[in-house]
C-alpha cells in the first residue's frame, strides 16, 4: 500500500482531531508490551497492521481536504456569480440624475468660509510685517549692523 502523502497546512480542527487519533494509535501499536507479541516471527504483520492504520486514516483525512477545496471553490463561483449579477444590474439600471448645483452668489469666496474684512486686512497685515522683517534682515545694513554703535556722528 502506497501511503497518500498529507499537506496539514490550513487543516480544520477535525483533520487535526483525525490525524492526532493516527499519531496516537500508531503510538499503542508501537509500544514495547504489543510488539512483544509480534516479535520475532510475525514483524511482517505487525508493519502490515501499522501501514494499515495510517492508510485508512490518512485516507479519512484526505477526503475531508477534497471536501473542504469542493466547498471553498464552490463558495467562490457563487460569489462570483453574485458580483456578475450585481454589475449586470448596475450596467441595466439608468443613470443617475446629474445633482443641481446652485450658482454661487460671491465669487471673491468660492470656498464658501465667510470671513469678515477686518480678518483679511490682520492677515494682510501680518504678511507685510513679516515681509519687512525678512528685508531687514537680508540687507546689507540689516542684521550685522543693528547692535552697533553709529560712529559717524
Amino acid at each position: 500500500m502506497k501511503m497518500p502523502k498529507l499537506d496539514m497546512r490550513g487543516a480544520t480542527r477535525e483533520e487535526v482531531k483525525e490525524f492526532d487519533l493516527m499519531k496516537q494509535r500508531l503510538r499503542e501499536h508501537n509500544a514495547y508490551f504489543n510488539k512483544k507479541k509480534y516479535y520475532p516471527a510475525n514483524m511482517d504483520e505487525f508493519d502490515r497492521i501499522a501501514n494499515e492504520i495510517q492508510f485508512v486514516h490518512r485516507e479519512k483525512i484526505m477526503q475531508m481536504q477534497k471536501a473542504r477545496r469542493e466547498k471553498a471553490e464552490e463558495e467562490e463561483r457563487e460569489e462570483l456569480r453574485q458580483s456578475a449579477a450585481t454589475a449586470l444590474l448596475m450596467l441595466s439600471a439608468p443613470p443617475p440624475a446629474p445633482k443641481k448645483i446652485a450658482p454661487r452668489r460671491n465669487k471673491e469666496q468660492p470656498s464658501g468660509v465667510r470671513r469678515s474684512k477686518r480678518l483679511i486686512e490682520k492677515e494682510v497685515k501680518k504678511r507685510e510685517a513679516e515681509w519687512i522683517d525678512y528685508l531687514e534682515y537680508n540687507t546689507p545694513a540689516g542684521w550685522a549692523g543693528r547692535n552697533e554703535l553709529d560712529w559717524s556722528s
